[in-house]
């Protein structure tokens, strides 16, 4: 019910704004990783990078871009500002990719992630670009690591 009613608030303050949506024709560039996994927008298999990667690495990464991006000022794909952060407006996430990760899978019995890529709430809004809200979609890279996350979740 509580799911029910935050999806409910989430489309009613969405469909008040007047954002348009882009599309994002980028692409996934491994040079741009580091080893500072937060910075890495690819998969983390990609970056020379040494140690276990956490399936939701990729995933934090995109999410916690800024909400703008610094050199054009153009919206990214990322959650900044809505879900992360200290100036989130709508269900907040949290700062952490602990804090990110933890809400995701449990926030109402799991109901953000429940039904995995083919049903949950997270995969369709990404998939179907209802999210981020007037932000660029997230590309077929990106939608693969959510994928690949969603995936090492237990059913």
């Amino acid at each position: 019910m509580r799911a029910m009613l935050f999806l409910l608030a989430l489309v009613l303050s969405l469909a008040t704004s007047s954002i348009a949506l882009a599309v994002s024709n980028a692409t996934c560039d491994p040079s741009d990783c580091s080893c500072n996994r937060d910075a890495c927008l690819c998969d983390p298999s990609d970056c020379a990078c040494t140690g276990t990667c956490n399936p939701f690495d990729g995933v934090f990464a995109i999410m916690t871009q800024p909400a703008f991006d610094p050199c054009t000022g153009e919206r990214t794909n990322g959650c900044r500002g809505c879900h992360i952060g200290p100036d989130a407006s709508y269900l907040y996430f949290g700062d952490t990719q602990e804090q990110v990760e933890s809400l995701l899978r449990f926030f109402d019995g799991g109901a953000i992630v429940s039904g995995g890529w083919d049903g949950s709430v997270i995969a369709t809004f990404l998939r179907t670009a209802f999210m981020p809200f007037g932000g660029i979609p997230w590309n077929d890279d990106q939608l693969a690591l959510l994928r690949a996350w969603l995936d090492s979740l237990p059913q």
